[in-house]
């Protein structure tokens, strides 16, 4: 109903079915570390594969017609809606039959761990840009335009290609200090995290610390740490903050694709700097020579890296192109939106000082 799921975690029920803990023993033979019932609120995943590298992520989830397969109240809602929300969020799906494992348990086994390494493969491989084939000559229909979705922005402007999303590369303290870090360093860590993806949102910030430190879980005391290292680097101006997001003073707002991040936080839509949504709406005004407002939160969700375009995303694109509009950056002429300057992408001028 609202397009969101929470961050998932490993829940500790009994297995809901024998055949569920053959499978997982049968992959942990195999040196797979294998966690039953990921997820939260009913939301179950039946087997997830963590990924050794990234603590915290998955390769591969796997579904089996036990008890959730079961219990959905129609075939539309097991066979299609959970398997494609799940793909929406990141989420790389296996199915496992019961009745193939114990006829084939051996076959089933080896398809299994080869979708496990095609899925590991696919995380460590960024997939090459894809070129639309060009239509044949001989096609009476080739000179023909087809708009099949018509909120959908043009993107073959190189000028729109936004640069990918990178994450904050820090070496963590020694395993002894994880617990008690000092103030001072704490904040030196936020701040290099903000510097190499800032604008960030505070609450990623807490989970890109707790992914350094190769926490578990982001606890009361980790986010207070957090929170005290954020004040300290806006009292000392190193940082500057707007709506929950903190960036570097006087540094122009970034506009990142976020499509090939596993990462599910990057990729809610509240978590979204309004500086770098104002940034994207400027860029594409600009390259476009003008966009209408209809197509807009259509435009910047792509720019984004997003495949579909929230309710939640179009209010936030709608409200930072109001607040442009009156601070005259942008401009309305006729049915477009128009960059009123040359340099629409700068941050906005500093308020001129007196002289001394």
């Amino acid at each position: 109903e609202t397009g969101r799921l929470d961050s998932a975690a490993v829940n500790t029920p009994d297995l809901p079915s024998p055949f569920e803990a053959t499978v997982q023993a049968a992959l942990t033979a195999q040196g797979f570390e294998v966690h039953p019932q990921v997820g939260i609120a009913g939301f179950f995943i039946d087997l997830a594969v963590a990924d050794p590298r990234q603590p915290g992520h998955y390769l591969l989830g796997f579904e089996c017609d036990g008890a959730s397969y079961r219990d959905s109240r129609s075939a539309r809602d097991r066979d299609r809606l959970r398997h494609a929300i799940l793909q929406d969020h990141g989420w790389s799906l296996h199915r496992l039959w019961i009745t193939d494992w114990f006829q084939r348990s051996d076959e089933q086994l080896r398809i299994a761990v080869a979708a496990i390494e095609q899925a590991r493969t696919a995380a460590s491989t960024p997939p090459p840009p894809s070129t639309p084939p060009a239509p044949a000559a001989s096609d009476p229909a080739a000179s023909e335009i087809v708009r099949d979705e018509p909120e959908e922005a043009p993107s073959t402007n190189p000028a729109l290609a936004a640069d990918p999303y990178v994450l904050a590369s820090i070496t963590p303290p020694p395993r002894s200090e994880t617990q008690n870090i000092p103030a001072g360093q704490m904040t030196e860590f936020l701040f290099k995290v903000i510097d190499a993806e800032g604008p960030i949102h505070e609450d990623e910030l807490v989970v890109r610390i707790r992914d350094l430190l190769k926490l578990p879980r982001a606890g009361a005391r980790l986010q207070d740490a957090v929170a005290r290292g954020i004040r300290t680097l806006l009292v000392a101006r190193r940082c500057i903050r707007e709506e929950g997001c903190l960036d570097l003073p006087d540094r122009p707002a970034r506009v990142r694709s976020r499509d090939r991040l596993a990462s599910p936080n990057l990729r809610k839509p509240d978590l979204l700097p309004p500086s770098e949504l104002r940034s994207a709406i400027l860029r594409l005004a600009d390259a476009a020579h003008g966009i209408s407002r209809r197509e807009l939160p259509t435009a910047v969700a792509r720019l984004l890296g997003f495949k579909n375009t929230p309710t939640a995303l179009r209010s936030l694109v709608e409200t930072q192109c109001s607040r442009l509009e009156f601070e005259g950056r942008l401009i309305a002429q006729g049915t477009l939106l128009r960059c009123a300057e040359t340099q629409e992408a700068a941050p906005a001028p500093a308020p001129a000082q007196s002289p001394p």
